[in-house]
This record gives structure tokens, sequence and C-alpha cells, in this order.
């Protein structure tokens, strides 16, 4: 059975992922993680206190990529999340490259821009839905 890891985390660290503890259900903030240990430092804003979990007792809450065409509502801004990616795409290939369609490989610059923008609105990059290590934000109470 496949664990939730540190690498699965990490790139969500800057951006304020939410997460449920599989213990009492409660639902936290994710503040810093501990490679060593294998540790989630976490907040949790109901009780306004912090502690240090194993990270294999959290499932982080996450967009399925199916969310990319739905509109999402993220500091009050709702918006399509592919029409944000698509001028990314554009604005790149056209003016880094100097050609107007995609030749079938994507520029690193260009990946890494998609992919923490993924990150920041918090989409399941990994996978972990469908493995159960993550909870989709769609299944919860609003």
């Amino acid at each position: 059975m496949e664990k939730l890891k540190l690498e699965h985390l990490a790139p969500y660290l800057p951006y304020n992922l939410s997460l449920i503890c599989t213990i009492d259900y409660t639902e936290v903030e994710m503040l810093s993680l501990s490679a060593k240990e294998n540790l989630l430092n976490w907040y949790n804003k109901a009780d306004q206190c912090d502690d240090w979990g194993e990270i294999d007792i959290f499932k982080p809450i996450l967009r399925p990529l199916s969310d990319l065409d739905k509109h999402i509502t993220i500091n009050n801004e709702t918006f399509k999340p592919i029409w944000k990616i698509q001028p990314i795409v554009r604005t790149t290939i056209n003016e880094k490259l100097g050609i107007s369609s995609c030749s079938g490989w994507v520029p690193f610059e260009m990946t890494t821009t998609i992919l923490n923008k993924l990150f920041e609105w918090h989409f399941d990059v990994f996978g972990l839905i469908d493995k159960e290590l993550a909870i989709d934000i769609n299944s919860l109470d609003k």
C-alpha cells in the first residue's frame, strides 16, 4: 500500500495547503515539513494551536485535474483554471520560442510555471485522490 510522502506535500508548502487528520478528522493547515523525521508541522485554526505529526496520518485536500475546466474560487476570485493556464502556454511559445503553435513539446520554463500554478490552486498533480491518499475538495461540505 502506497503512503503519503514528503515529496507529495513539499511543492504545496508555500500555498497554505489544508489537510484532514485521519485520527480525529480535524482540518488543519500545513506549516512545514521535517524530512529527517518524516513529520508535518500543522496549525489548527479552530483551536489556534500547532503541533507535529507523522505525514501518513494526514490527507491533503486537493482538487482533481478534471476541475481545470470548471469554475473555482480562490481568494474571492472565481475563474476557470484552464483560462489562466492557456495564456501561459501561448505567451511562452510565441515570445520565447518565436513560433505560433505547439510542436508537441513543452519548454521547461513553461512547465514549471504551470505546475506552480497547479500547486498554488491545490490541484492533485500526483494522482493522490485516486490512490486514496488525498481528499477531493468537491466531496467536502462547504
